[in-house]
């Protein structure tokens, strides 16, 4: 009897190969997204919970309305301790360097090796077995240090590495040793704190609060009710040592909410991807819904006629669903040949490394769960087919049904569609808006130099002499983008509040590279201590104050919007740079020239300064890093755009295929009686018009609502024009008319009376 089944299943998929095809690709390709976005997310949220208690270790950050997270990472060596004397509630606090990795050179040999700098307390805090050794002894000599296993391996490949051993090596060009105290297991790949090698925290600084450069974690007792502590802790003020508030973190939160510099895709995109990839399986899901309704439509008088001979419902159930199966099946192998050749690409874009079994029996769980609401989606239509009679299905309402059915399945396809075109035009035209917005300077065809030594004058000299190159200056201080740190300064304003301001150091070359220019007052002169002001802090001092209280301000400049675009710009002050030194070149070079500029820059610190290590940061790509996130997120939505696109125009396609087999001696008697061709694309294209209008109605509703919260975050932003509705509108009507009159007119050019022959 299987056999039977599959036998009729494969004819009918012979007979409508095309819509079986369709089908089966939009299916795949929306489980291949969500299983890899669902598993993206998985992965993102399972970083460090490998820790003993995880739930119950955070590190403490500190509130910065001045960083695009709303917090700063960076926080003072006393604060661990002064946590642990004020809420009882802590049981470990800890401080720590950041988990970096560096170059050190073991005889010859140069190895990159994750280094922290810790206290005794890293160890009970984390977990980290001493095996019966004190914490307090492990680090006790500035010359202590501990590492892992697998750093045994890369110190000593051939094993011979015990305790007590004494290694010299070269940081940063400095001779130094170390005596390795201790050996710990390392730890798992998915952390957001790797350590191969762990140093004594410096003493000093002990009690200084003015230097924030340490990150700190606490461990909370057992018992203790988390949430009541978290707010506990952050509503605590530290007045008499520093005014900032605090906020925990727990560290199985910290990459995909705090790691996320140089992260391709922020952590809510990645969520937004997987339920568009849901989006997509019910556009396929549908699709397919609705040619297997309007074929089983066509095949009703043989499902009567197969009950009429013995079939009963079991058996039509059985053939329906083994239908409805085999599409499944062949969608889901499609699947896993598309992961196999797309995943090494997610694993670049997603940064996820791991062994590929494991995500193929991961994905397959999620395959199976997709699987099962599919045919639980699909049981409706198949168990109201096999309950057909003869006298329903001669009747009008059983028709009338059917067709409501195949309507709703269209309307869904086409508002997935006319969503997602939507929102992937908005999205590209505010990245093209901020791409292309006046930031209050200009960044084009600028690159920043940072010697590591050498005659630096001399570098800038010569740097002059370069044919590609326009115009060069030398700073004491770096300026932005990249941004590597600033000085500050408060300002009283008219309230008598402190206004934190930012200095920044320039020099009229500056000004003129930049093409910075004054909003109102005059530029800024050697020598003296006159200083300009940007808009931002005009604003928050008050212009008429400003005036009458601080005659050193000679002049406004516009915001520089050089941050992150989400981020307004911030108080600061521009003082001219009278230091000789120089620690940064700028130079702006010729258009098109930047990779002739940058091999003769090399090449003149090959032939005149030793080839002296140096590092070149292009201010467009700097700005541009901002918005990677952004342009990841477009690639994906675009690819699945397309999809529904595609799977939404075979759908309909097929449809009218269908819709002109099934009323062809219709269309016959109706030429015959001298129905015009026009007359005839109407009465197939009256039904798909009102669909589609009804349904981007509620996709441009939804799509704006969405849209509107999403641009909202940035400080530049464009308005959503009349003009976008009209032309996503317009490009569907366009490609629903073009399928319609195209498939329609190939029926209409068959003979009628060839066609009431054919019966």
């Amino acid at each position: 009897m299987l056999y039977h089944y599959l036998k009729v299943a494969f004819r009918s998929f012979a007979k409508y190969k095309q819509q079986t095809i369709i089908s089966i690709v939009g299916l795949a390709v929306g489980f291949v997204c969500f299983a890899l976005a669902v598993m993206w997310i998985r992965y993102e949220r399972n970083f460090d919970k490998f820790h003993p208690e995880y739930e119950r270790i955070f590190a403490v950050v500190r509130v910065d309305k001045k960083d695009e997270r709303g917090i700063s990472t960076n926080t003072q060596r006393p604060l661990s301790q002064k946590l642990k004397e004020l809420f009882p509630e802590v049981e470990e606090a800890c401080s720590t360097s950041y988990f970096s990795p560096r170059s050190f050179v073991f005889d010859g040999r140069e190895l990159s090796l994750n280094r922290v700098e810790a206290d005794s307390n890293f160890f009970k805090l984390f977990g980290i077995s001493l095996k019966h050794r004190k914490t307090e002894t492990v680090l006790s000599d500035e010359n202590f240090v501990v590492i892992t296993n697998k750093c045994v391996e890369k110190l000593s490949p051939d094993g011979n590495l015990n305790l007590g051993d004494r290694f010299n090596y070269k940081l940063r060009g400095e001779e130094n040793a170390f005596v390795v105290n201790k050996i710990v297991e390392a730890w798992p790949q998915n952390t957001n704190f790797p350590f191969d090698i762990v140093f004594p925290l410096s003493q000093d600084f002990l009690e200084e609060w003015g230097l924030s450069y340490l990150l700190t974690f606490v461990k909370v007792r057992e018992g203790v009710d988390v949430e009541k502590f978290k707010k506990k802790v952050e509503a605590y003020n530290f007045a008499g040592i520093v005014s900032f508030y605090v906020k925990l973190v727990p560290v199985s939160e910290w990459y995909y909410t705090v790691n996320t510099e140089n992260r391709s895709v922020k952590y809510q995109y990645i969520v937004l991807f997987s339920f568009a990839g849901l989006l997509v399986i019910l556009c396929a899901l549908f699709n397919y819904l609705s040619l297997f309704v309007s074929r089983l439509r066509m095949r009703g008088k043989e499902i009567v006629l197969r009950k009429m001979s013995g079939a009963d419902n079991k058996q039509l159930l059985k053939q329906l669903l083994i239908e409805f199966l085999l599409i499944l099946f062949f969608s889901v192998l499609l699947g896993f040949l598309l992961i196999e050749w797309v995943f090494p690409a997610f694993q670049s874009l997603a940064v996820i490394n791991l062994p590929k079994l494991s995500v193929f029996f991961e994905l397959f769980i999620y395959v199976l769960f997709l699987v099962f609401v599919s045919i639980i989606v699909a049981l409706y239509p198949i168990l109201y087919f096999q309950k057909c009679t003869v006298q329903s299905e001669l009747s009008g309402n059983s028709a009338r049904l059917r067709n409501a059915f195949s309507r709703v399945c269209i309307w869904i396809q086409f508002w997935i569609s006319i969503f997602f075109i939507f929102c992937t035009v908005v999205m590209i035209c505010q990245i093209y808006h901020l791409n292309h917005v006046d930031l209050g300077f200009s960044r084009k065809n600028i690159v920043q130099i940072i010697p590591t030594g050498g005659n630096k004058m001399a570098l800038l000299n010569e740097l002059k002499n370069l044919s590609t190159v326009k115009q060069t200056t030398g700073l004491s201080q770096y300026l932005f983008l990249p941004s590597f740190g600033w000085a500050s300064a408060g300002m009283k304003n008219a309230n008598g509040q402190n206004v934190d301001v930012e200095i920044k150091r320039i020099n009229s070359d500056v000004m003129e590279m930049l093409e910075i220019r004054l909003k109102e007052g005059e530029m800024i002169v050697p020598g003296s201590r006159d200083v300009l002001l940007n808009e931002s802090a005009v604003n928050e001092l008050g212009e008429s104050f400003v005036k009458d209280s601080f005659p050193e301000v000679k002049g406004i400049v516009r915001d520089f919007l050089f941050e992150s675009p989400l981020m307004k710009s911030r108080p600061f002050k521009l003082c001219y740079d009278n230091d000789s030194r120089i620690n940064l070149i700028m130079v702006k070079y010729q258009d098109g020239t930047r990779y002739q500029t940058e091999k003769a820059i090399m090449e003149l610190m090959k032939s005149k300064f030793d080839n002296a290590p140096i590092r070149l940061y292009y201010m467009e790509d700097e700005y541009d890093k901002y918005l990677k996130s952004e342009r990841s997120l477009i690639f994906l939505l675009s690819i699945l755009s397309v999809v529904c696109v595609l799977v939404a125009s075979f759908g309909i396609y097929s449809m009218v295929s269908l819709a002109c087999e099934r009323r062809r001696k219709e269309i016959a008697v109706r030429k015959i009686n001298g129905a015009g061709i026009v007359s005839l694309l109407l009465l197939f294209m009256k039904e798909y018009f009102y669909l589609l209008l009804s349904a981007s109605a509620v996709a441009f509703l939804v799509g704006y609502k969405v849209m509107q919260s999403w641009i909202e975050k940035y400080i530049n932003r464009i308005d959503i024009g009349v003009w976008m509705y009209v032309v996503v509108f317009l490009f569907v009507a366009l490609l629903v008319v073009s399928i319609i009159v195209y498939r329609v007119w190939r029926s209409l050019q068959t003979n009628p009376v060839e066609e009431l022959k054919r019966g």
